[in-house]
C-alpha cells in the first residue's frame, strides 16, 4: 500500500510489462480532494488596540463613528510618509474585500512620520508588562520582514514613501487578543 500511495502522490506514468513483449501503461492519479468552499469577501477593520472586526456586508463609516466616537476610519493603503492620513467621510461605505484601519483622531491631525509609525508598535500600558523583550524583538523582526515601505513615483515625477498596509497591520495586530465578528 505504501508504494501505491507514493505513486499516487507523484502522479508518475508507470509502465507494466505483461506477457513478454506487450506493454501496458497507466497513469496513477491522486485521490480526488474535497472541493474547498468558496471564500466570500469580507471587510477587515483593524482597530488601534489590535482587535480585528470582520464584516460580511458593507457598512457605513457613520455607524462606526457612533460606535467609536473618538476614532476615524481610513483605507489600509493610504499611509504615505510626509502626508496626512486621509480619513474616510462619514457617508462612505466600507467595501467587501478591503482592509481598513480604525485609529484615534489624533493620528489624522498631522503628517505621517516614522515617529508616528513607531507609536503604532508601542503596546498599551496594561499589556506592556506582559510582553517580554525577546517577544518584542521577535515581533519587530517579523514586521520588518514584510517590506514595510515602497517608494512610488507620482504622476508629477516626485517620489513618495508608502507604508505598506501589511506592515501597519502587523504593528497594530501585535497585541491582538482575539477576533470580533459582525454579521
Amino acid at each position: 500500500m505504501g508504494i501505491i500511495k507514493y505513486f499516487n502522490l507523484q502522479m508518475i506514468p508507470w509502465c507494466f510489462h505483461l506477457m513478454g513483449s506487450s506493454a501496458s501503461c497507466m497513469q496513477l492519479q491522486p485521490e480526488p480532494a474535497e472541493p474547498e468552499p468558496p471564500v466570500l469577501p469580507t471587510i477587515k477593520l483593524i482597530k488601534s488596540d489590535g482587535f480585528v472586526k470582520i464584516y460580511h456586508r458593507p457598512i457605513h463609516v457613520s455607524r462606526l463613528m457612533v460606535e467609536f466616537p473618538r476614532h476615524l476610519v481610513c483605507r489600509a493603503d493610504s499611509f504615505y510618509i510626509g502626508q496626512k492620513i486621509p480619513a474616510l467621510p462619514e457617508d462612505e461605505q466600507l467595501q467587501l474585500g478591503q482592509k481598513y484601519f480604525l485609529l484615534p483622531k489624533h493620528f489624522f491631525q498631522s503628517v505621517l512620520s516614522f515617529v508616528t509609525i513607531a507609536t503604532f508598535a508601542s503596546s498599551p500600558p496594561e499589556q506592556s508588562s506582559l510582553i517580554s523583550k525577546d517577544s518584542r524583538n521577535a515581533f519587530l523582526k517579523k514586521a520588518a520582514a514584510c517590506q514595510p515601505f515602497d517608494i512610488e513615483k507620482t504622476p508629477s515625477g516626485c517620489l513618495r514613501i508608502r507604508v505598506s498596509d501589511e506592515f501597519i497591520s502587523q504593528l497594530l495586530e501585535e497585541g491582538e487578543i482575539g477576533d470580533e465578528e459582525e454579521k
